[in-house]
This record gives structure tokens, sequence and C-alpha cells, in this order.
């Protein structure tokens, strides 16, 4: 019987299920707000979609680095990884805020934001916006690392559960064979007695 080596965490989160969680949590913010625009009749519909498309997919990518850095730690104590996931949100959030500000503000401006700008000193629009979408950003970019973290976990206590089943059926073997030899012996000597 194999052995199962234990490791922790991210690494019993296999790709595919980590790209399907980074792919659901983007779906749903994507779903959410192009459904806050149209109840909110924001013009430029189409636009505004194409651009929250790029911005998904630039989240989904750091949210792969953060898997990918987490995947690094895999041996480490949950503390460690946790404290890790947490610390790689807070880069990822920022580079999100400010490229979404710039997308929205700056560069693509959103007729919705037109008259913010117009109104006031587009720096400190950025600088809001940026500021805002940091925490924001980071709180949305810590729950799909907890969630990763989380299906480590369920992945851990799986394995353990595994090895635990085999352990004890290695052992419940181990106990017969034992019987065994100890049965054999008496039958023989019965069976010789028998005869005599």
């Amino acid at each position: 019987m194999k052995s199962p080596i234990v490791m922790s965490g991210a690494a019993l989160v296999p790709a595919r299920l980590a790209l399907a969680s980074i792919a659901s949590f983007w779906a749903v913010w994507l779903v959410l707000v192009t459904g806050r625009a149209l109840v909110m009749d924001w013009p430029d519909q189409g636009g505004m979609l194409v651009r929250r498309l790029g911005m998904a997919a630039v989240g989904a990518a750091l949210a792969w680095v953060i898997h990918l850095l987490l995947m690094r730690c895999a041996c480490q104590r949950l503390a460690l990884r946790a404290t890790a996931a947490f610390t790689a949100c807070i880069p990822a959030a920022l580079l999100f805020a400010v490229l979404n500000s710039f997308v929205f503000y700056r560069w693509f401006p959103v007729p919705s934001v037109l008259p913010d700008l117009a109104r006031w000193d587009e720096g400190a629009v950025l600088r809001t916006a940026v500021a805002d979408g940091f925490v924001t950003w980071y709180f949305f970019f810590a729950a799909w690392a907890a969630f990763l973290l989380a299906l480590g976990v369920v992945g851990e206590v799986r394995m353990a559960e595994r090895a635990r089943g085999e352990a004890e059926a290695a052992a419940r073997d181990a106990r017969l064979a034992m019987l065994r030899l100890q049965v054999d012996p008496h039958f023989l000597f019965n069976a010789l007695n028998a005869l005599s």
C-alpha cells in the first residue's frame, strides 16, 4: 500500500479548481456590475461592458498570480499561507484599482464620470477613485483568496481522512494476519492429535 504524501493548502487545490474559482468570482462581479449599470440606465452600456470584460481578464490574471504564489508556500502552516495570501492581495488590489481608474476615468472615460471630471481636478478624481477602489478590490481579492485557502483545507481534511482509512485497514489486515498465524499451529496440532 502506498502512503500518500500530505501537502498543505494550495497544493491540494488543483489548477482546474483554482481557475474555476477565479472565473466564478469574476463572472459574478461582471453580472452584478453590469446589472447595476442596466438598472441605473447608464449610457454607453456596450462600451462599459467591453471595459469591464477587459478589467475582469486583468483581475483574473492577478488572481492567478496570487494562486501561483500560494503554490510556492503550500507546505507551510495555514497561518503563514493566509498571511501570504492576504499580503499578496495588497499589490494586486492596488494595481487593479489604478488600472480600473485609468480605464474608466482617463483613457476611456465613461459618460457618467464626465461631469465629475469637468467639475473637479482630474488628478483628485483619479486619486479618489484609486483610493476607494483599492479598499473595494482588496476585499474582493481577499475574499477569493480566503475561498481558495478554504478549498485547500478541505483537500487537506480529505487526504487526512483517506490516509486514516488506509492506516486503519492496514492495522486490521495486520491483526487478522497475526490471528491466522496463531490459529494455524493449533489447527495443525489438533489435526495430528485426531489422526493418532
